[in-house]
């Protein structure tokens, strides 16, 4: 059931788990890896299965830019683009509609969500996100773009199908406490210069707390789930306030450099007074 979409799939070391990605999109679409250099078999599957393979030039913190998508426009000869990472597939229900769609052609951009799992445990509406992933080209606009963050689009509003909310991406996180403060250093060294300000006040810790109690555990029903998804609210408050701490860092220009012009002058006025 072939549609006049690719499925370009943003990876790098993911011989664990693409194969089961590439076997999710292959009967619906075109199958792009987009790869990082990958220096395990993440390439070698993907040819076995007849994907086409870009190696990036560069690496991105984040790819929802005008520099990376401008190139995949030109590696893909199809209409559609379904934006998508290696942790991530979709029942055939969701993929079937998705064709349909395509193939009626009234749109231009499709809107869907998509729904965690977390410590293999399905996490239902909590940091759910809706985003315009699959679209033709040229329909939304990258400019400047902000991370976390999909472009605007260049459509009328009549333009884009929203899928039904049982019709989802499954989001399936391989991550674990080290991977994520990875993620979120990489994330949030990001954010802290794209306009956000900081706030280092009792007011916004109790106010982030109680944001994070009303928000994931009331409004998102986080109270349904087991223990391992309130880990992944947890996270979610640890966030905010890394993000906070790496402003606040960047709005006083505390650098390693400049906190060790500091020091070196608390080291100094001490030793001054042994001469």
């Amino acid at each position: 059931m072939q549609s006049d979409i690719t499925f370009v799939i943003i990876a790098r070391n993911e011989e664990k788990r693409i194969e089961y990605v590439i076997k999710n999109f292959m009967n619906y679409g075109e199958v792009l890896i987009a790869d990082g250099g990958s220096t395990d078999s993440t390439v070698e599957i993907g040819k076995r299965y007849n994907c086409s393979i870009y190696i990036r030039e560069k690496d991105y913190v984040y790819f929802e830019n005008t520099e990376f998508v401008d190139k995949i426009y030109t590696l893909v000869n199809t209409k559609w683009i379904y934006w998508a990472y290696a942790d991530e597939v979709m029942e055939k229900k969701t993929l079937d509609k998705i064709s349909e769609v395509i193939k009626n052609d009234q749109h231009d951009i499709i809107s869907i969500n998509r729904k965690n799992y977390y410590y293999g445990e399905f996490c239902g509406e909590i940091v759910s996100s809706r985003i315009n992933r699959i679209f033709k080209k040229g329909s939304i606009n990258f400019t400047d773009n902000l991370i976390h963050s999909f472009g605007k689009p260049t459509v009328s509003e009549e333009r884009i199908y929203y899928m039904p909310d049982d019709l989802f991406v499954y989001h399936i996180m391989q991550v674990n406490a080290f991977t994520s403060m990875n993620t979120f250093n990489s994330y949030t060294e990001i954010e802290k210069s794209q306009g956000v300000k900081s706030q280092i006040t009792l007011y916004l810790f109790v106010k982030s707390f109680i944001f994070t109690i009303l928000k994931y555990y009331i409004k998102e029903k986080g109270w349904k789930y087991p223990n391992k998804v309130g880990v992944f609210i947890q996270t979610q408050y640890i966030y905010v306030l890394l993000k906070n701490i790496k402003t606040f860092e960047f709005e006083n220009e505390l650098t390693f450099e400049n906190i060790e012009i500091k020091n070196n002058d608390i080291y100094n006025r001490i030793l001054n007074q042994f001469n």
